[in-house]
């Protein structure tokens, strides 16, 4: 199907989040059965869609929480090194 996008626009009202989208095609005979699906962002699951599909938090698994768990020691230590440094000892 050929189609232009056209005037997109990002919109946040205080509480959700609005896309709108401009799209002009070719008149057609059929008129579009499908109504959208609703999105839910949430902490356990990433997001969960209204036709059911569900997205894992990635966040959320072992490896991404050891990294961080390694990443704030290493702050902590270069922290450490730094204020040393600063006040002149070794």
């Amino acid at each position: 199907m050929d189609c232009n996008y056209s005037d997109p626009r990002i919109r946040y009202d205080g509480i959700n989040w609005w896309i709108t989208v401009g799209i002009e095609y070719e008149d057609s005979v059929t008129v579009p059965s499908n109504d959208g699906i609703g999105i839910d962002l949430g902490i356990k699951d990433l997001a969960i869609c209204s036709d059911g599909n569900k997205y894992k938090n990635i966040n959320k698994t072992k490896k991404v929480k050891k990294l961080e768990k390694q990443k704030r020691r290493l702050q902590r230590s270069i922290s450490r090194s730094y204020e040393n440094n600063k006040q002149g000892k070794e």
